[in-house]
């Protein structure tokens, strides 16, 4: 009985040291991508919430994050995208109007 009380102990106190540090690298994170502070909380709240019932499961909470990491990535990549294909889009413009006035410029024998 007092080995499984130990392990008990020890398991729950994993949880909670896996809660600390899932915390401080999900608010670490959200800080870096210049988040609110309102939900820089959150999203540590929840990542600490996460990892610790993760740990009390047993579950690797490092394969859990990189998850994140990745789908945050991938949400960055695609605002990126969106915001290139704006600046992409006007040079083309740009490049056209240019490609069309030198055309008009020759034609006229200037």
């Amino acid at each position: 009985m007092e080995a499984e009380n130990r392990a008990e102990n020890e398991r729950l106190s994993s949880a909670y040291y896996a809660k600390a540090a899932a915390i401080r690298r999900a608010r670490t994170g959200a800080e870096r991508d210049n988040l609110p502070p309102a939900e820089v909380d959150v999203i540590a709240a929840a990542a600490g919430q996460r990892a610790f019932e993760n740990a009390v499961a047993g579950i690797d909470d490092e394969a859990i994050e990189l998850q994140q990491y990745e789908s945050r990535q991938a949400e960055l990549r695609r605002t990126a995208e969106v915001r290139n294909a704006g600046a992409l889009a006007s040079a083309a413009a740009a490049q056209a109007a240019a490609a069309a006035a030198a055309a008009e410029i020759q034609a006229r024998g200037l």
